[in-house]
Formats: C-alpha cells, structure tokens, sequence
C-alpha cells in the first residue's frame, strides 16, 4: 500500500491524502469542517474507462470524505459491489466489456443492489426513458454539481443512530 498526496483538482480546495490498495481507496480528511462530519462513512462506486478521469473523481470525491472505489467497467464494478455494496454509484455510459445501462440492469436485478442510486455520465449518449437512474450528468461533468447530487443522494444515518 503506497501513500501520496493527492494532487489539486480544479475548482476543489480541500486536500486529501489516498492509500491505494488496487481498486479501494481509504481516504483521510484533512479539512477543518468536513462535509460529512458526525455521518456515517457513504461508499462511492466510480466506474469509468478513462483512467485519468477516474483518477480526478476519485481525488475530488476522497477529499469530500467518501469512501471511494473504482472500477474501469460494468463488469469488474458488479464484483466490486459484491465485495462491497456501495451506497452510490457514478457510471460513465459508454464502456467497454459492460456499459452503463447493462450495469444498472444488473444491478437492478439483484435485490442487494436494487435500490443503490446510480449517477450516470456520458460526452454523447442518453439514458433510454426507462432506464432507473438517479441523475444524468453530461460529460465534462461540473464537480460543484456532482458533489451535490452525491450528498443529495448519500444515506441519512448519523454516526450512532440506526438505519
């Protein structure tokens, strides 16, 4: 496990320190009022086949205080889900292997995963009318609007409550 700090992303001024472990990512705030203070840790699931884009999300979204983990398709994100179910996911539409809209399929298909809100992104393509998504994003996505879907989206349970 390497630790590094991860480098500035654009209109985002908080700072985070990521240990990497391959797909995992434990992410330690270094901010004086974390967004999530005194809530439970969300778990985010980014999937998409740009690496580079992966790696920005997943810079932004650690140094909010989520727990992220990534995947570079729809495939290895339904094992990642196994191993451990997110509480949200963000997909990119067009991937190789499985794409966003047969992920969502099948994670609508698998009562664990059914009621997981995906954030779905895409440069080009649009969500078929009856695909169950909790929000389309276009692609270059505004992290300002991703951050607030993700809050808008993450579970209410506070740290010592129950579910």
């Amino acid at each position: 496990m390497t630790a590094q700090k991860a480098p500035q992303v654009s209109g985002h001024s908080s700072s985070a320190t990521c240990a990497s472990n391959g797909t995992a990512v434990a992410c330690k705030q270094r901010s004086e009022n974390p967004p999530l203070w005194g809530r439970a840790m969300v778990t985010v699931l980014l999937v998409d086949d740009d690496i580079n884009l992966l790696r920005a999300l997943e810079v932004l979204i650690c140094g909010e205080g989520y727990e992220v983990t990534t995947a570079s398709n729809g495939h290895e994100a339904l094992r990642a889900a196994r191993r451990r179910r997110p509480d949200i996911v963000v997909s990119d539409f067009m991937m190789p292997v499985m794409d966003g809209p047969a992920l969502i399929s099948a994670l609508a298909a698998e009562p664990d995963f059914a009621t997981i809100p995906v954030l779905l992104n895409s440069a080009v393509a649009k969500p078929q009318p009856h695909l169950q998504v909790a929000a389309f994003l276009r692609k270059p996505v505004a992290a300002s609007r991703l951050l607030e879907l993700l809050e808008l989206h993450s579970p209410q349970v506070t740290v010592g409550s129950s579910p």
